[in-house]
C-alpha cells in the first residue's frame, strides 16, 4: 500500500519548495533630495516676478523629491514580498523618515516613519533601510509613502 503512494511523495515535497520559494526580496534605493518644481501648478510671487524679469522658463520651488522625480516612483510587490528601501538623505539641512500608509508593519513598528515617535529621523548626509514583508491586507492597493 505504501508503495502505491512512493512516487507521489517527491511530487509533494516540490509542490511544497515552490509554494516557499514564490516571495521574493524586492530592493529600491531612494536619494532623497531637493528639486526645483511646480507640482501644483501654482506660482510663488518671487517665482512669477523673476519670470516676468527675466523671462525663465523655471517656475518651480524647492520640493523634496526622490531620485530627482515627482512624483516619488512606484515600489511594486506581491504577497509575501520583502520589501527593502534604502533611503539617502541628501536634503543638507533636513531630516527625514518615510511613513508607510495603509502598509501594516507587522513586528517593525520601529521603523514606520514616525519622527521621534517610533523612529529617530534619517539626519542629513545619512542612510537607512526600511525593510517589511508585504501583507495580505496591503494588495491590490495604491498606498502613501
Amino acid at each position: 500500500m505504501f508503495l502505491k503512494w512512493l512516487p507521489v511523495i517527491p511530487c509533494l515535497f516540490v509542490l511544497s519548495v515552490i509554494g516557499f520559494a514564490s516571495a521574493a526580496t524586492v530592493e529600491y534605493t531612494f536619494n532623497v533630495g531637493w528639486m526645483e518644481y511646480n507640482p501644483d501648478g501654482l506660482l510663488t510671487r518671487q517665482a512669477y516676478f523673476r519670470h516676468r524679469r527675466h523671462h525663465h522658463t523655471d517656475l518651480g520651488r524647492p520640493i523634496i523629491a526622490i531620485n530627482n522625480q515627482w512624483p516619488a516612483p512606484t515600489i511594486r510587490a506581491n504577497v509575501g514580498d520583502i520589501v527593502l528601501v534604502n533611503i539617502n538623505n541628501n536634503l543638507g539641512n533636513e531630516t527625514l523618515t518615510i511613513h508607510w500608509h495603509g502598509l501594516q508593519q507587522i513586528g517593525n513598528a520601529h521603523s514606520d516613519g514616525t519622527p521621534m515617535v517610533s523612529q529617530c529621523p534619517i539626519i542629513p548626509g545619512s542612510s537607512y533601510t526600511y525593510e517589511f514583508t508585504v501583507g495580505r491586507d496591503s494588495i491590490p492597493q495604491t498606498v502613501l509613502f
